[in-house]
């Protein structure tokens, strides 16, 4: 098993703690590059992923819930 599967494997549910962890990491380091509050950043870390995977075709279990998809 790599790392990444490992970091991956604690669950709430389908949704990996180790993704959205990261998501929200990621725009706090980010917001304050973009000149917005790194709370901000982290509200929109969601609600950005969604549309971005949504856009590249990326199938997630989030997407799904959203879009009323079947796994």
């Amino acid at each position: 098993m790599t790392l990444i599967q490992e970091l991956r494997r604690p669950r709430i549910g389908p949704f990996a703690i180790f993704d959205f962890a990261t998501a929200i990491a990621g725009a706090c380091w980010l917001a304050p590059r973009l000149g917005i509050s790194r709370t901000a950043g982290a509200l929109a870390a969601i609600p950005t992923g969604i549309l971005v995977h949504e856009l590249l075709g990326i199938d997630t279990p989030l997407n799904r819930m959203v879009f009323g998809r079947e796994p």
